[in-house]
This record gives structure tokens, sequence and C-alpha cells, in this order.
């Protein structure tokens, strides 16, 4: 009898240890409750409320252990506030059925995390919030739905819970905390109620069998990278009301084949819909105003694109690298383009310039080889450096009088540039700045006063007409020598060049880059035979490099022609 009383004492002891001295989730592993008691929430001291006999009745809890049942009941009177007030349920493998009885008005954070064995949970309409970690780690969890009052699912509710398939929330809830679902890669398929307002960062992210996603109609937020590496996700219905899509939303969704966007939407953030490798179509609704940069970037089976009229930016790198986009038309109202926005669209051959374009920025279309031909509209005054780069098949570029610079390595030696349609004279082209690495812009014909002609009829104002023909003018040059004592005297001429077959007029003029700098203000060029002329003066024995810009302006039957020479003085 002694003995059996000593073991008795020493389980009170046990669990009177356990209920003054909270202890961590881990610590809980191998505890084992007790097949029923109270766990009521205390105003004080909460953790005191574990199988006290004087208080904590509000909320009583019932474990069968045949069936793996834990069923949790409240207290009958329902002005009591029911709520679980200590952690002793949590990483407990042996629940696998879990009952929360009506009334039970609140849980506790992690109340039933690590719960690998819990199988299926009924909740109750009492529940205004499920608390965070509530379920995390439940990888037994098949599915689970809300009812009543709940309002918020907080962070890491559901956290990788791996085996959940079946989500259906109630149509109260408000909002969905970060991270609340990530991680649970057997859920198929998830739909919004009209009340939720907010889906927080990470909420469904690596849900790798997501396969359908549906807003009815909600006016909610959608956080940084809500549903990012869901991998499998194919369609998405974002509604008529959405009002945020923030950063990396829909990134690296590899299976999502078409999209539209509501124009409750102001702006789609940084690379929301970014590695989205299956994206064909995108419709993006009147209202929206700005494409952050990175939005669609690699999105490499991207075909089509409507853009709305209320569009005023389309940032860096917006579709860069859209490998399959063919044409896109940008409406009137358009300001800003930023830097590389279509760089790498391999098969874009059309694309428009709206004129109210303000700002343009460099390698907007870098590396777009099959673009054919491009006009800027009226008004823009520089094209950007790399604006053009490597788009080998742009063989026709229009540019307004306006224009007053072409930057650096816009047509290099891969363009494919043949003809410049001009709209101001021939005066107004040589005023234009003209940066380094746009060589084969010298062997291109500048239609002068002209816009590119259309398919059928040529505009009445260009002067370019269809059936002239290519200008015959050849330039040779070849090194001349001037003696240096000569030249300490007076002035010496030479003619490098040997210019034949010109059709119109010719002016010969120098360029400062590609000639010596100590020498270029020393000399004077001919403008009509491209005779140079040094001025009197001491100069060092050595070859002088001279750049010289050759136009042959053509006639009523040949076009215009401009070339370039640099020829050789050896100054001995």
């Amino acid at each position: 009898m002694k003995r059996i009383l000593g073991v008795f004492l020493s389980a009170i002891i046990t669990v009177s240890v356990f209920a003054a001295f909270p202890l961590s989730a881990d610590a809980y592993l191998d505890f084992e409750f007790l097949d029923s008691g109270c766990v009521g929430n205390y105003e004080e001291r909460p953790e005191y409320a574990y199988n006290d006999p004087k208080d904590g009745t509000n909320l009583t809890y019932k474990f069968d252990d045949v069936s793996g049942t834990l069923t949790l009941t409240a207290h009958p009177d329902v002005s009591v506030d029911c709520r679980l007030g200590i952690n002793i349920f949590n990483n407990q493998e042996k629940i696998k059925h879990l009952i929360i009885g009506e009334g039970v008005t609140g849980l506790i954070n992690g109340a039933f995390a690590g719960c690998t064995g819990l199988e299926d949970v009924k909740l109750p309409s009492t529940l205004t919030e499920l608390e965070s970690d509530l379920f995390a780690n439940c990888t037994s969890l098949k599915e689970i739905t809300l009812k009543g009052d709940i309002k918020t699912i907080n962070t890491y509710a559901f956290y990788n819970c791996s085996s959940l398939e079946s989500v259906t929330l109630n149509d109260k809830l408000e909002k969905i905390d970060s991270e609340a679902f990530e991680e649970c890669s057997s859920l198929k398929e998830i739909t919004f109620p009209k009340s939720v307002k907010e889906v927080s960062a990470y909420a469904f992210n690596s849900c790798t069998n997501l396969k359908k996603v549906v807003f009815n109609d909600s006016s909610a937020k959608i956080g940084n990278g809500t549903f990012s590496f869901c991998t499998s996700l194919e369609s998405v219905n974002l509604g008529n009301s959405l009002t945020e899509l923030f950063v990396y939303c829909f990134y690296n969704c590899r299976a999502l084949k078409s999209v539209n966007i509501p124009g409750t939407v102001k702006e789609i953030g940084e690379n929301t819909f970014g590695g989205c490798t299956a994206l064909t179509s995108a419709k993006i609704g009147e209202g929206v105003e700005t494409i952050a940069e990175d939005a669609f970037e690699d999105c490499t089976a991207l075909k089509t694109v409507t853009l709305p009229k209320s569009l005023k930016t389309i940032d860096d790198c917006a579709f860069e690298c859209c490998e399959s986009l063919t044409d896109i038309n940008l409406e009137e109202g358009l300001e800003k383009i930023g830097i590389s926005a279509f760089a790498g669209c391999k098969a874009l051959e059309k694309i428009n310039l709206p004129s109210t374009v303000k700002v343009l920025n460099g390698s907007v279309f870098r590396e777009c080889g099959s673009l054919k031909e491009f006009a800027f509209p009226d008004g823009i005054t520089e094209i950007p450096r790399q604006f053009f780069k490597e788009c080998k098949s742009l063989k026709t570029v229009q540019i307004p009088e306006s224009l007053t610079k072409i930057g650096y390595h816009n047509f290099y030696y891969e363009s494919g540039i043949t003809d410049v349609y001009y709209g101001g004279s021939e005066e107004g082209w040589k005023k234009i700045e003209i940066e380094g690495d746009n060589y084969n812009l010298e062997k291109a014909v500048i239609h002068y006063n002209s816009k590119i002609p259309s398919s059928k009829t040529p505009s009445s104002s260009d002067q370019s007409v269809k059936t002239k023909k290519n200008n015959t003018v050849t330039v040779k040059a070849k090194t001349k020598s001037i003696k240096a004592k000569k030249l300490k005297k007076k002035k010496q001429t030479v003619k490098p060049l040997t210019i034949k077959n010109a059709k119109g007029d010719v002016t010969v003029l120098k360029i400062k880059k590609g000639t010596d700098s100590k020498i270029f203000k020393k000399i004077k060029v001919n403008k009509k035979t491209g005779a140079v002329t040094f001025k009197k003066g001491k100069y060092k024995k050595k070859t002088y490099k001279i750049k010289l810009k050759i136009t042959a302006k053509g006639n009523s039957e040949y076009n215009s022609k401009v070339l370039s020479k640099v020829v050789k003085v050896k100054v001995k």
C-alpha cells in the first residue's frame, strides 16, 4: 500500500512541476498528458491552468487513446471566455483527430504544431482567428474547413502541412498572414472569398502542387512572393477588384499560361511574373499605370501583351528576354521606358513609340535581332546609348528633326542599318552629335526631309522616291608626305582623297573623333576636294591620322550617300 501511495504522490509532484514552469514545444515531445483535464485561460498566470482542480474549468479536454481523438469542450455558459491557456498538445504524435467544440473562442500560438499524426480537424464557428504556428508541421493533415467568424489566419499557421490537399476559407476571412500556408506541397486549389483584404508575403510560397488560384472579386492586396515558386500553378483568376500586386507575387510559376490583370491594380510590382516560362499571354486592364522593373523578365514563351491607355511607365527590364514576343502596341499616354525594357526580345519585329514618351533610357531594344524598322516620334531629342545595340535586322530608322544626339554604340559593325529617314535638312543632320561606335551609320543612305514610306503609297512629304538609285560615289585614300622643314616656313597642302562617280554635290568635313587630337585645330579641309592643309608650325616627325566624312548629296535620280575615310599624312 505504501509503495502504491508513493507512486501516486510522485505523479502529482511531476504534474505540478510541469504546470509551474511552462516548457518549450520541444520539451513536451515525450510528455504523457492525462486522458482529461482543464486547460482554460487564466488572466494572470495562464500556465497554471493545466489540470488545476480549482480553476481553468472554462475549457476542458478529453483524449481517446484508442482512436487518437482529442476533444476540447467549452464551458456551457456562453458568457464565459473559453480560450486555450497552455501549450501541452504540440508535438504529440498520437493525436490523429481533433475536435474543438463550439464556444471555444481562442487557442494559443503553436498549440498543435508538430502533431505529425494529426489527420483531420473540426473547428468551431466561435473562433475569430487562427494563431501563429497553430498547425505548423502537421504533416499528415489532409484538409481544413474554416467557418464562422474567423477573420485572420496568422503567420505559419499551416506551415509545411505537406499532406494538406484541400482548404476551404470562410466568407468572413479578411487576412492571411505571411507564410501561413508556405510549403503546403500537396495543396491543389485555393479560392479566396470576397471578404479577403490582404494575402501577406509568401503566404503560399512553394506550394509546388497548387494548380488553380481564384479571387472572387476580392479587393485584396497580394504581398511579396505570395505565390512564388508555385511551379505547378496553371490558372490564376485575379477577379475585377484586386488592388495591389507586390514584388515577386507569382515569381517562377513555371506552368502559368495566361493572366488577366484588373485595372484596379495601379502597379504591377517588381518581378511579379518573372521566370514564368510557360506564360504566353498577358492582358493588362485599363487603369494600370506602372509595370515595375523585371515584372515579366524571362517570360520566354510570352507572345502577346495587351497594354492599356492608362499606362505611364514601363520600368527597367520589364520585358527583358521575352524571347517569343513578336509585336506589342504601346498606347499614347506612355511617358517613360526604362533601361533594357525590351532587351533580348529576339522575336520582336515591330513596335511603335508613342508621341507622349518623355523619358527614354539606354539599351531599350538591345539584342532585338528581328526588329526591322523603327520610327521615333517628333520631339525626341536623343537616341540613348546602346538603344539598338546588336539589332542586326534593323535596316530602316525614322528620326525627327528635333533629334540632337545619337548615343554610343547604336549602329556599330553588327548593325544592319541601310536607310535613315530624317525629318530635317542636310544642314540639320550635320549638327547632330554622333557618339562613337556608330560606324555603319556612315554607310547608310540618309533621306532628308523624309519619313518612312508606307508599304502602298509614299508619303507626299517624302523627298526620297522609291525609284531612286543608290549613289555610285567611290572614295580612295592614299598616304601623303610633307617635309617638316617646309612646315616651319609656311603652310603645306596635300590631296589624300580620290573621289569618283559622285552623283550630286560633294562635301568633305573633318571629324574630331578618329583624328589625332594634337593636329585637329592645326589643319583645314577643303569641303569640295578633301585637300588637307597643315598650318605653318613645328610638327613631330610621324604619321598623322585624319578622319574625313564625305557626303555625295545625290539628285532626282540618285540618293545621297555618306562615307568616311581615315587618311594618313606623314611628316618627315
